[in-house]
């Protein structure tokens, strides 16, 4: 540790090192202001420069122009100042009447010019105009001039002003001072200067020139309009900076100065500040604070400061020790605290656990001991990663949650005495305290989501009741189609002997009974989506097929007064998912629109309903309207609009909340769109309403989107062939004969059975050779899954594939999990029940 002597020290020195720098800085920064100003003075000489040539060429124009028009050119004559050469010539380009030319001017009577610049220029006047040129080599002495002419008739009437002349009249500007003015064409070559002993050549490189003359110059240069040419002056460096050149004399004596005050300085800071103060330490080091005076301080007590220092430290002292008591008191106000904080945990009724970073438990409420029947005692030390196996919260989430300091929520499912359990998980980081933790918050949401579940349900009924109607109708029309097919296939069937007479109108009616089965199957899949409760199950999910699919829905049970239009603006559009749930909010937002345009609107009903699908790219000012959205994530935008009712600025903010609706008592439900919130919310996005009362509503939905990935289809199926026994079970006699002639078109020989307990028969004689059985789940008597058990009993790897006209239920489930090998839901094309055969055998 250093003295206060030695940073005394440090500190003079870098002091004059300090002071020395800055006076070199003062002057370079001058310099540099100087010529920067010098620089900008200069180029406004330049401009003043250009003015007055275009004024002088203007004025000597004006004159020419007045000569040009009048009848007695020759009486002018005495009075035209500053022209060279005056002359009129033919179209020829020879010149016909002199009427003024300077000593030593080659122009005469008779002389013809030829094509150079000065023709072109002479030739591209028009009649009855006239014209100045730029700065032209003279052809006749190949000299600088500028040329004014004027067309009359068939002849030219010529004026030239030679550079030279012409730069007389303005070099003695006296703004110039030393300076040079130098004329300089587009390539920088040297044409004029106002030295005659500058010599033609390029003009200097750089800011400040070589020594030109005996001296260095800082060169401006700018363009002339009026000549067409570069305009540079040249300042003498020696002139621009004089003023800094005599100061420059002094700075060895400035330095001795400075360094004659520093010495000054650090004397009387050695003589009186850091002497006293070392004096005053030695002192201290030893002193009793009981005592009231010390004796050897008397003489260094005349310095106020210190004696201001001595007062304060005793002072202190004696506060330090009053602070002393006061800690003690704080110490035990803050353990007050923690056991009045303590009870206040331990009275939460939600179970809270802390850890620290390497999860060791820290602490354990009272819910906590009470809901996992385990005293804090049993828990405090040990990993809660281990001692809670059964949250399944593993230790790469915790840590995430310690180093971004954001805490997140997770529900676990769990048994307890025999039951199962749904628990709400939070975990928050404990960032404000020495190590960082965290606080693990466990509620029993079980009786919650049931109510939840519950609510779901009663919105989907409200769904499809608002679709029964249009979707009855299409069952009608579908009934009507394949019994209208059924009847006439029987009619000529009865009135033909040769089947083969008729194959084509078989073809035909047979291809709409297809058709009628496929849109039958379509609505019913459509109506169990909506209607089963599951566990949400999230897979790769195209929005385009999500689209197409309500809008199928809608088209077939909306009433025909609603136009439904869609706008795709984005190709395969992937989001992660669950293709029920994100169709179901999209139909709730469909039928919002919808009763907005009909049951809802008052004189004349319908309208459109817009469905579109863009991509959102989030770049800032997203982020900054959208809080919701994670940046560098795209959203795909989803958009409902209708020109509907509107709702009103003082009802749309409530529309999310549940049991909300406009409808009445008799309306619905009001969960709507409370389901829509919630479905969005539980796939990571967001919704924007914008709304007009009596123009329309918009529903924007942003989903997060996947990567798109090459889709892997083949537009055209190949029956697999394989040899074999395959049982079919099934009560449905019309099912059990389709599935047994799909089958042995695939090249198996098919046994059948219409009820359990004939299945077993047959599958006891024949579980050698029986490759795989076909078993409907739902049958009277011995259900399936019944069967299925008694067929494992015989055959312990016997391949069972579960079939049932409902979507995977519970049901269904329970057979999986016993050993199942797969299942198909009704009904099923050839190549459907083909792969899913295949695909039991080859695994």
């Amino acid at each position: 540790m250093r003295s206060l002597r030695t940073f005394n020290i440090i500190y003079e020195v870098g002091l004059f090192v300090s002071v020395v720098i800055f006076i070199v800085f003062l002057f370079k920064f001058t310099e540099y202001h100087i010529k920067k100003e010098y620089i900008n003075q200069q180029k406004f000489d330049i401009e003043k420069v250009d003015l007055v040539i275009k004024k002088y060429v203007s004025e000597k124009y004006q004159i020419f122009l007045e000569f040009s028009r009048s009848a007695n050119k020759r009486e002018l004559i005495p009075v035209l100042h500053g022209y060279s050469d005056i002359y009129f010539l033919d179209n020829n380009m020879t010149v016909t009447e002199v009427f003024k030319k300077e000593e030593g001017s080659p122009i005469f009577k008779g002389y013809r010019f030829f094509s150079n610049p000065f023709v072109l220029f002479i030739k591209n006047i028009k009649p009855g105009n006239s014209a100045v040129s730029r700065l032209l080599r003279t052809p006749e002495d190949d000299s600088l001039s500028i040329y004014m002419a004027a067309r009359q008739g068939n002849k030219y009437i010529v004026a030239r002003i030679d550079l030279e002349n012409f730069v007389k009249d303005f070099f003695s500007l006296s703004e110039l001072n030393n300076n040079i003015l130098i004329f300089s064409n587009a390539d920088g070559y040297i044409m004029s200067s106002s030295k005659r002993s500058f010599t033609p050549g390029n003009l200097p490189e750089g800011a400040i020139t070589d020594p030109l003359l005996n001296e260095r110059y800082v060169i401006t240069t700018g363009w002339s309009n009026t000549l067409q040419c570069n305009i540079s002056i040249l300042a003498p460096v020696s002139i621009m900076f004089k003023s800094i050149e005599s100061v420059k004399k002094f700075f060895p004596a400035m330095i001795v100065f400075v360094i004659l005050i520093i010495v000054i300085k650090t004397f009387f800071d050695m003589k009186f500040i850091i002497q006293p103060i070392t004096r005053f330490v030695e002192l201290f080091a030893n002193w009793d604070f009981n005592s009231r005076e010390i004796e050897e301080l008397s003489y260094l007590r005349r310095i106020k400061e210190i004696d201001s220092l001595y007062r304060t430290f005793q002072s202190k002292s004696m506060e330090l020790a009053t602070s002393v008591e006061e800690i003690k008191n704080k110490e035990m106000e803050m353990e007050n605290m923690r056991n009045y904080l303590r009870s206040i945990i331990d009275s939460i009724a939600s179970a809270i656990v802390t850890v620290d970073s390497n999860f060791i438990i820290t602490q354990v409420n009272k819910s906590a001991e009470a809901f996992f029947a385990i005293s804090s005692r049993e828990l405090q030390g040990y990993s809660f990663i281990e001692k809670f196996k059964e949250l399944k919260l593993s230790e790469e989430i915790l840590r995430e949650a310690i180093k971004n300091k954001k805490g997140f929520d997770i529900k676990r499912k769990i048994s307890k005495d025999g039951k199962d359990m749904i628990l709400h998980i939070s975990v928050f980081p404990m960032i404000e305290v020495v190590e960082n933790g965290l606080a693990i918050k466990m509620d029993d949401v079980t009786l919650i989501e049931r109510a939840e579940i519950s609510m779901m349900r009663s919105q989907k009924m409200d769904v499809i009741a608002n679709l029964v109607g249009g979707l009855s109708h299409d069952f009608n029309n579908i009934l009507a189609g394949i019994m209208g097919s059924v009847s006439i296939l029987k009619l000529r069937t009865e009135s033909t002997e040769n089947l083969n007479d008729i194959r084509s109108v078989y073809d035909k009616y047979i291809g709409y009974l297809e058709q009628s089965a496929e849109k039958a199957s379509f609505i019913v899949n459509r109506l169990l989506s909506l209607s089963k409760t599951k566990e949400i199950q999230f897979a790769r999910v195209n929005l385009k097929e999500i689209i197409s699919n309500v809008v199928a829905i809608c088209k077939r049970s909306f009433d025909p007064s609603v136009d439904i239009k869609t706008e795709i603006l984005y190709g395969d559009s992937f989001v992660s998912g669950d293709a029920g749930l994100l169709e179901q909010m999209l139909l709730n937002l469909c039928i919002n629109g919808a009763q907005a345009m009909t049951i809802m609107k008052e004189g004349n009903k319908g309208g459109t309903l817009e469905i579109s699908l863009s991509l959102a790219k989030t770049d800032g000012f997203f982020v900054k309207t959208h809080p919701d959205a994670a940046l560098g994530v795209d959203y795909f935008r989803l958009s409902v609009k209708d020109n509907g009712v509107g709702i009103s600025d003082d009802i749309i903010s409530g529309i999310f909340d549940p049991f909300f609706t406009t409808r009445g008592h008799d309306g619905g439900s009001g969960l709507g769109l409370t389901m829509v919130y919630n479905i969005v919310h539980k796939h990571g996005g967001f919704i924007d309403v914008y709304s007009e009362k009596n123009v329309g509503t918009e529903f924007a939905v942003y989903l997060p989107g996947l990567t798109t990935e090459d889709a892997l289809s083949s537009s055209s199926f190949i029956v697999k062939k394989a040899e074999g026994k395959i049982l079919v079970v099934d009560d449905e006699e019309i099912i059990l004969r389709i599935s047994e002639e799909l089958l042995k078109i695939c090249g198996f020989e098919v046994l059948t059975a219409n009820d359990g307990e004939s299945a077993l028969e047959i599958f006891a004689d024949n579980m050698l050779d029986v490759k795989a059985v076909l078993l409907d789940v739902f049958m009277e008597g011995v259900n399936g899954i019944d069967v299925f058990l008694k067929m494992k009993e015989l055959k312990s790897d016997v391949k069972v594939l579960l079939t049932s006209g409902f979507r995977y239920d519970d049901k269904i489930r329970e057979g999986i999990a016993l050993g199942a090998a797969g299942f198909i839901q009704k009904p099923f094309t050839l190549q459907r029940l083909s792969e899913a055969i295949f695909r039991i055998l080859d695994n």
